[in-house]
């Protein structure tokens, strides 16, 4: 079930990518990297903070090109810090509380990066109508 729970998220995003008829440029297609691949590891089974590693090193790059993002950014590398500890360290963590917290950024995230994705199409069309 999960798998087809991802498919339908990774389709639904597609989707509303399509409707929008987002211009695609580095930055859609940096951000989209970071949402799609945060989806599969949040939403597919038997995934491992390891499988992170992608969308950490993505989160680092939108991080200098969204200031936005920066307390996001922090909530995750303190999410993967904690899970990393528990590991090397035996350290006690809540995994319900992280569970939350990494579905929390990940929507934050998703609200954030499409609101700049929709307001950087709406710029570009203003400036495509005023050359004509």
């Amino acid at each position: 079930m999960a798998i087809w729970l991802t498919c339908a998220v990774l389709g639904i995003i597609i989707v509303l990518l399509l409707a929008q008829k987002i211009q695609w440029d580095y930055k859609v297609g940096i951000y989209s990297a970071l949402i799609l691949s945060y989806t599969c590891v949040l939403f597919l089974p038997s995934m491992h903070e390891r499988y992170g590693y992608l969308y950490e090193v993505l989160a680092i790059i939108v991080l200098f090109m969204n200031k936005k993002t920066i307390p996001l950014f922090f909530s995750l590398m303190y999410m993967s810090m904690s899970t990393y500890g528990y590991y090397l360290f035996q350290t006690e963590i809540d995994i319900r509380k992280l569970g939350i917290l990494n579905v929390a950024i990940y929507l934050l995230y998703c609200y954030v990066l499409w609101k700049d994705m929709v307001k950087a199409q709406a710029s570009n069309e203003i400036l495509s109508e005023g050359e004509k």
